[in-house]
């Protein structure tokens, strides 16, 4: 693979590290926005909820529709800072370090030096 493709690669993987991280986040924030305006708005129905673990029980009964819309975005605003997203990558680990392995893997050239100068034979 040449230096360009692994470029482009790393740039795709980073792309996709910071969507997968922030589309839960901004979708879970609209559902919590919705449930409130619906909540102000007043809109009313009759729901109810119940949820039972062998560590946890819980009812919700007679709410509106936008509590459940501000409770699932909660919920899952929670879900997804708690679960994350892991993806192995050299680049990325250097990148969100503010550093660089090696001056080929962030596609630059290596700087000259005295014994090595561009368009000279070496001895």
């Amino acid at each position: 693979m040449n230096s360009r493709q692994n470029t482009l690669n790393q740039n795709w993987a980073l792309s996709l590290y910071f969507f997968l991280k922030l589309a839960p986040i901004l979708v879970s924030g609209m559902a919590i926005y919705l449930g409130y305006k619906l909540f102000v708005l007043g809109v009313t129905g009759q729901a109810s909820l119940s949820v039972e673990s062998h560590s946890l029980s819980g009812q919700l009964i007679n709410a509106a529709p936008g509590l459940f819309f501000a409770v699932g975005g909660i919920a899952a605003l929670i879900w997804s800072i708690h679960k994350g997203v892991k993806i192995e990558s050299k680049a990325l680990k250097d990148f969100l370090t503010l550093g660089i392995a090696s001056p080929d893997a962030a596609g630059v050239e290596a700087p000259a030096t005295k014994d090595n100068k561009p368009g000279t034979p070496s001895d």
